[in-house]
């Protein structure tokens, strides 16, 4: 055997040998791309409706960007003095409504109720003094003739419309 026989058989043994160290590999790699391939196609089938989203964000957040400039940067129409006048002349109606006409009404029903309170207390107040004083008795006297109670103090209108009678407070 020549020299160039024993090249081509350690040629041919180190070929074998390349592929027998080689498919191995090659299955690998076969098999990391096929796992790259699926995992590509499973994120680009969930990313896909995440980057529409953001797409349609991007462009409402244009929208408002564009609209909040355009409010800005808009000349002021000739209404909108004439529309707060008017706000303010509509509060001012209804401030001058509660102060002219519900205040003087409720004033007026303040000083009724008032009024009866004083005069329920000095009946309270007399019917007391009677059953101490073991006099006649307080109902017996106001059943025999209606009084009127004088004017309290803190009115300053008479009591000249309500009447007493055993104890019970009547409006005339």
């Amino acid at each position: 055997m020549d020299a160039w026989d024993i090249l081509a058989i350690v040629l041919c043994i180190g070929v074998i040998a390349l592929v027998g160290f080689l498919i191995p590999i090659l299955i690998q790699v076969k098999d990391l791309l096929k796992m790259a391939e699926t995992t590509v196609t499973r994120i680009e089938k969930d990313v896909e409706p995440v980057l529409h989203n953001v797409e349609g964000i991007t462009q409402n957040f244009q929208g408002i960007t564009g609209a909040a400039n355009s409010f800005v940067n808009r000349k002021t129409s000739g209404n909108e003095p004439g529309m707060v006048e008017n706000l303010k002349e509509s509060v001012k109606d209804g401030v001058d409504e509660v102060k002219y006409h519900y205040v003087p009404l409720v004033s007026n029903e303040a000083r009724r109720y008032l009024r009866a309170l004083t005069i329920g207390f000095k009946v309270a107040y007399n019917k007391f003094k009677h059953s101490k004083e073991n006099e006649i008795p307080a109902r017996t006297l106001i059943a025999n003739k209606p009084s009127t109670i004088p004017s309290s103090p803190m009115s300053s209108q008479p009591a000249d419309d309500i009447v007493i009678v055993n104890h019970q407070i009547i409006k005339r």
